[in-house]
């Protein structure tokens, strides 16, 4: 899942400038004669903030110098340039451990170690180790001068940088400097300088000293940001049974031009590990920490207002009384003593505090080999957002800390399939063991994060530590847990942001579409991508408040394997008062926008501030709205039975709120720039329906008003445009993984299979016809549960893939459950292509079936586009029945109808009077005429002149659900069932 890139290699970067320079001038006597075929041991030694790397080695002097003896370089690459230099020469062979250069290259300390060999555990006399520190001039090279410090413990020198080189272009005259005593104090050294020449610079007197640190335990220096972290021990004012570890105090210093600040002053009970004796310290380059071989901490920041504290529980050593060495770890959870032995199992503990968020995330490996775990030592990488937890062949657990995102989404991977990039065909002990060698460096300049790169400082090569995106998504592929699935899709969504990699996962979703997983799966893409469109357009205190996940926040995980192995355990423990140990306020100096140094602080403490105020729900969620849309969904059906009862159905909706304010700015925001997808009937529709308006007006409504309740500087205008542009990104966003799973599945805008998608059972159904439904079924499902808008159109094409996948009893099962939304475009295209052959009763049934289960107005439009007897009789009638009940109330029709009804009759009897008589036998001429007869037929006649008069008044108030319906559409059809019924010859029709 990771990939350590080799960015930097002692053996091409370093050694072939020493055997370059060996050759004109190194003294080839004395047997040095054959120092070019002599390997070369180069040691890194040093980085500093702008990236430079300090390393030394032990070769022949310079020619005509010192013959025949060995001397120790200090040589100087620079990253930026690729360049080398020999920066100093001691005249003798010494064993150098650490070295740092002041910013203007004309100063250097370092540190030696004497005996540098460790005695083995079961030797009875130790060998005395012991640590000098020594300052030497560069420029020009005379003189070396001690620090007259001697220490069995950790010496360490580290100058300060100033934000820019200098303050003009010749060197500064004074340079400061930290001098690190393990244990003891950290003192900070101010150096004055003299200048030798053009460009020589020279001690001009003693250093004078100030001491800034009494007595600490660890320490870490910040390189890229300048600050100094360092742990001391505290005084527990009142000791509580059962308290677990000790209590230490983490404190930050600031470095600004030479002066600091104290930024941090942080509280902290820590199981701390018991006293280790003198060869408990390590030998090899330690990078920017001065602390016992036992603790194991690690500080990381990052440029987004993130500070994670990062520690691993110790694992205790105590002596049996058969003086055997025996290892116990201490638990977590009482003061019992587990014991160890060499079959036994136990539990690795490490903690991450998150400061930004108040909380400790508490995590733990189980059942680790008791051989293994006293050689475990964690490293803590930062890696975009995320914290690596790493150990090579055994642990790698990426930890979500980001500042804008709230802790979850946690992954632990399997160990067996963890790289070991600087070591080959490795058992497992060795491979744990390679950890201890492995320390932070820095890339290049980075001046805000530290720790994407890691220096294995035995071989020489550091890599850059960067997600593998094949590897995220086979791990996504083959996994079995739906959490792990849902955790690494947010990391491909929210943080690789990989377009390709986010087809991939469509394709794989698509490939198993009857998974139970499938929902929350697209879910989750559409959370997570709208959280994505929205963070680009506004500043982080507004998306704090926006969903990303639907994932519970601050929730614990047990992470498992596919065999049922416990991998990881992640729990949550609040960190309470957090505020108050940030002492920096951000207005000691002058903020640089470069670097942001002073917002840093003041990111986390408004962060903390914010935390402290909103507990709890402080993000919107978009369920939110689902009671006030069901609540719309009664109404809804309420007015479907009130219609069918024939009562007005304008009253029952003028309850339902409209918000039609923000419906043109929705569905700007939601037009896809990209118009080369085209998916049938999506969009084709001008506005939507009544109930996706009435959801996306609700969503609007609901988050500006959350809105304006937690994010006091915003205007209730700019709260309802944030929360309008959020519906429309939703809406847009939806449209985006609609395109994409047409795409992945096949489909093309102009291809056959398109075609046959716009019409009912015209073809065979395909499998690709199968997916597309089934997928777009869970799409649906994901929608309506995270109370996403649906585009308009896209119901309907649903509806037309339910009726060509499924049988006719199974789609009237879904109209029933309300999956399937009968639109008029569906309605239209039911209607007039569902053909009813002679004999085909199947198809009338099931346009009968259909146009039950519809609301009046929808009905009546229905049955104007189906052309059968029953529709154009039903039609007629109803239309009859509104113009004659319309205005009931008034009194006036029983007299319009007795005039029409007097002026017809007189007609009626005039036009027989004209005839030979009633009782005229019908005969073939007479049955020829009787075409004319609708113009003729009295009872008829009287109804049509009655009903013309009403239609003339009640034009303007005239139903949409009869606009193609008129007083001759109603004549014909009474005319035609009176026929029917009673034959050609009305005359014995009795009315």
């Amino acid at each position: 899942m990771f990939d350590f890139n080799c960015c930097f290699d002692v053996e091409n970067d370093i050694k072939n400038f020493v055997k370059a320079r060996r050759k004109t001038e190194v003294t080839p006597k004395n047997g040095a004669a054959n120092s070019e075929d002599k390997d070369v041991k180069v040691t890194i030694i040093g980085q500093e903030r702008n990236g430079e790397i300090l390393y030394t080695w032990d070769d022949s002097p310079v020619i005509g110098k010192c013959d025949g003896v060995l001397v120790t370089y200090i040589g100087l690459f620079d990253q930026a340039t690729q360049t080398n230099s020999v920066l100093f020469i001691h005249e003798h062979k010494v064993h150098i451990v650490g070295c740092t250069i002041n910013q203007d290259r004309t100063l250097i300390a370092f540190t030696t170690l004497e005996n540098v060999d460790f005695v083995h555990e079961s030797a009875s006399a130790p060998v005395t180790n012991i640590f000098r520190a020594f300052l030497a001039e560069v420029r020009p090279q005379d003189r070396v001068f001690s620090l007259n410090v001697e220490r069995r413990n950790l010496l360490r020198c580290q100058f300060l940088y100033s934000r820019f080189k200098g303050f003009s272009e010749t060197p500064s005259k004074e340079t400061h400097m930290l001098f690190f005593l393990h244990k003891e104090s950290i003192g900070k050294y101010r150096i004055s300088l003299a200048r030798m020449g053009d460009k020589g610079m020279v001690m001009s007197g003693q250093p004078r000293t100030q001491q800034i640190v009494k007595k600490f335990l660890w320490s870490q220096w910040d390189a890229a940001t300048q600050r100094l972290y360092y742990l001391q021990k505290k005084k527990r004012k009142n000791s509580h049974h059962g308290s677990q570890g000790e209590d230490v105090c983490l404190t930050c210093l600031e470095f600004k031009e030479h002066n600091f600040d104290v930024v941090l002053n942080l509280p902290l009970t820590l199981p701390m590990p018991s006293e280790l004796s003198w060869y408990s310290c390590q030998s090899t380059f330690l990078g920017y920490n001065v602390t016992d071989e036992s603790l194991n901490m690690q500080i990381i920041t990052q440029g987004s207002g993130s500070l994670c504290i990062c520690y691993q529980h110790p694992v205790q050593y105590v002596r049996t009384k058969t003086k055997k060495p025996m290892m116990r770890m201490k638990g977590d959870e009482d003061d019992d003593w587990l014991d160890l032995s060499e079959k036994s199992v136990v539990d690795v503990h490490y903690s991450v505090l998150m400061v930004h968020h108040g909380y400790t995330l508490q995590c733990c490996v189980p059942k680790v080999p008791s051989f293994l775990a006293k050689h475990i030592k964690l490293q803590f990488i930062a890696l975009n957002n995320y914290v690596l937890v790493y150990v090579p062949g055994y642990v790698a657990h990426l930890l979500n800390v980001s500042s804008e995102l709230d802790p979850c989404h946690h992954i632990a991977l399997a160990t067996p399939d963890i790289p070991q990039p600087w070591q080959t065909n490795l058992e497992l002990l060795q491979s744990v063991q390679s950890s201890r060698r492995l320390v932070g460096f820095l890339y290049e300049k980075v001046p805000v994060k530290q720790g994407d790169c890691v220096l294995d400082s035995t071989a020489g090569k550091a890599y850059k530590v960067s997600l593998n995106k094949d590897s995220v998504f086979n791990m996504f592929k083959n996994c079995h847990l739906l959490t792990t699935k849902i955790a690494l899709l947010h990391l491909i969504v929210v943080h690789i942001k990989d377009t390709d990699l986010i087809r991939q996962v469509i394709v794989e979703i698509c490939s198993d579409i009857m998974s139970f997983e499938t929902p929350e799966l697209l879910a989750e893409i559409l959370v997570a991508s709208t959280f994505n469109g929205m963070r680009k357009q506004l500043d982080k205190d507004v998306t704090t408040f926006l969903p990303f996940t639907r994932a519970d926040i601050f929730r614990g995980q047990l992470e498992k394997s596919i065999t049922g192995q416990h991998l990881a355990r992640f729990t949550y423990v609040p960190k309470k008062k957090l505020i108050d140990s940030i002492t920096n306020k951000g207005t000691s100096e002058k903020r640089d926008r470069r670097h942001h140094e002073g917002e840093f602080w003041e990111n986390i403490r408004n962060h903390l501030i914010l935390l402290s105020k909103e507990q709890q729900n402080k993000r919107f969620n978009t369920s939110s709205v689902k009671s006030d849309m069901e609540a719309y969904e009664r109404r809804i059906q309420e007015v479907a039975s009130l219609s069918m009862k024939g009562m007005s159905e304008s009253r029952a909706v003028s309850k339902a709120p409209r918000r039609s304010y923000s419906l043109p700015a929705i569905n700007k925001k939601a037009r896809m720039k990209d118009g080369t997808i085209t998916i049938p009937y999506l969009d084709k529709q001008c506005e939507m329906d009544s109930k996706q308006a009435f959801r996306g007006e609700l969503m609007v409504e609901k988050l500006a008003s959350h809105l304006s309740r937690h994010v006091r500087r915003e205007t209730k205008v700019k709260a309802y445009n944030i929360a309008t542009e959020f519906v429309g990104c939703q809406l847009r966003q939806t449209k985006q993984l609609l395109q994409m799973i047409w795409t992945v599945l096949g489909y093309e805008n102009e291809d056959a299979d398109v075609i046959g998608l716009t019409t009912l059972r015209t073809r065979q159904v395909t499998e690709q016809d199968f997916s597309l439904y089934n997928i777009f079924e869970r799409y649906l499902y994901a929608a309506e549960e995270l109370c996403y808008p649906i585009p308009s159109g896209f119901l309907t094409l649903l509806t037309i893939l339910g009726y060509n996948c499924h049988d006719n009893q199974t789609f009237l099962n879904h109209v029933d459950a309300g999956i399937f939304d009968l639109s008029d475009e569906f309605l239209s295209l039911f209607m007039e292509e569902l053909k009813e052959d002679d004999g085909d009763n199947e198809s009338v049934k099931m346009k009968f079936q259909i146009v039950k289960k519809l609301p009046k107005e929808s009905m009546m439009a229905a049955l104007q586009n189906w052309r059968h007897p029953v529709a154009a009789r039903y039609l007629s009638q109803q239309y009859v029945s509104d113009l004659l009940v319309r205005d009931k109330e008034d009194g006036q029709i029983q007299d319009e109808w007795e005039k029409v009804q007097t002026g017809a009759l007189s007609e009626y009897t005039t036009s027989m009077s004209q005839t030979d008589s009633f009782q005229a036998p019908l005969d073939d001429d007479s049955l020829g005429s009787f075409e004319v007869l609708p113009a003729t037929f009295p009872p008829l006649t009287t109804l049509v002149r009655l009903l013309e008069t009403k239609e003339a008044d009640q034009s303007r108030g005239r139903p949409k659900s009869f606009r193609n319906i008129d007083c001759r559409y109603v004549e014909d059809n009474a005319l035609h069932y009176t026929m029917e019924q009673c034959g050609e010859n009305l005359s014995h029709v009795t009315f």
